[in-house]
């Protein structure tokens, strides 16, 4: 079963590091917001199971400066995505059809519920 990890660092709005003592990972978190209303964490996605190990296991982890934020299970019949949390807001998001490629397929290509969209 492969799955979609979110990591996030709370407080910051981008941070690269190096991880691993042998292979070195090399991680960018990026994507972080602070405004007014709050804050949003910088993040890193990734599904190989390597790099999910890696991470976990490391000290900025076990001290909380590298949190785990979401997991999607990306075999099924459909995904789950991220953007399901997001309040709907009118802007130029891509109109809700689906090309004739996605219609009927809904097992090979699974759809976001926001923006109908194969991928957010």
């Amino acid at each position: 079963m492969k799955v979609l990890k979110v990591y996030g660092a709370p407080g910051l709005q981008e941070w690269t590091l190096v991880l691993g003592n042998g292979p070195r990972l090399h991680l960018h978190f990026e994507h972080g917001s602070q405004n007014a209303f709050g804050a949003s964490p910088a993040e890193y996605r990734t599904d190989n199971k390597f790099f999910q190990t890696i991470i976990e296991q490391s000290n900025y982890f076990k001290e909380g400066r590298i949190v785990l934020l979401d997991e999607v299970v990306l075999e099924g019949r459909r995904t789950t995505t991220l953007c399901l949390l997001l309040p709907k807001v009118k802007s130029k998001h891509r109109s809700s059809r689906r090309s004739s490629a996605q219609v009927g397929n809904e097992d090979e290509f699974p759809l976001c519920g926001r923006c109908a969209r194969i991928r957010c």
